[in-house]
């Protein structure tokens, strides 16, 4: 995320093992502030039990460093990341697990993103040696307020880039 998207970013999983923590926090270019996120590890796909839900809300409420709470101008925003996210109708079960955590912090939102959509277009983007300046433009908002994100999503952003006058080859 730093080096191919010129994202800001700290990491709390591997410093503080055994501690209840995000695994970190990102800044992303022009997005308004900042996004706690966990990876998942799961070989059948992750599911995002209530019980993560509320963890993940714990997070949001409690940032392991004050630097990275929300202010009030700021929405709070939590991330997952896993090779595939699973559970339920997928449309449902996303949109449900949205609504519980806006119940435990109120305006917040969630982003569930896929490692093989998030390499691809990180592929794209180095393969096409995007300037920096055009790395700082991903609209990042637009894309983490896709909530279930897919490839789609990603696509359109390189598509938006292109019409920008960025020089991205083929995404596939």
């Amino acid at each position: 995320m730093t080096s191919t998207f010129q994202v800001y970013g700290v990491s709390w999983g591997t410093r503080d093992r055994g501690k209840a923590a995000p695994d970190g926090g990102l800044r992303f270019p022009h997005h308004n502030g900042p996004v706690l996120y966990d990876c998942k590890a799961a070989r059948d796909g992750y599911e995002m039990s209530f019980k993560d839900l509320r963890t993940a809300a714990d997070y949001l409420l409690n940032p392991p460093d004050d630097a990275w709470r929300f202010s009030e101008m700021e929405t709070p925003w939590f991330l997952v990341v896993s090779s595939e996210i699973v559970g339920g109708t997928r449309t449902a079960s996303f949109m449900s697990r949205q609504q519980e955590l806006q119940k435990r912090v109120p305006n917040a939102r969630l982003t569930w993103i896929r490692i093989p959509d998030l390499c691809r277009f990180g592929l794209a983007i180095e393969k096409s040696s995007l300037s920096s300046d055009c790395r700082n433009h991903i609209r990042w908002t637009e894309i983490l307020s896709a909530g279930d994100v897919r490839w789609d999503s990603f696509q359109k952003e390189l598509d938006h880039l292109r019409d920008e006058g960025c020089v991205i080859g083929d995404s596939d």
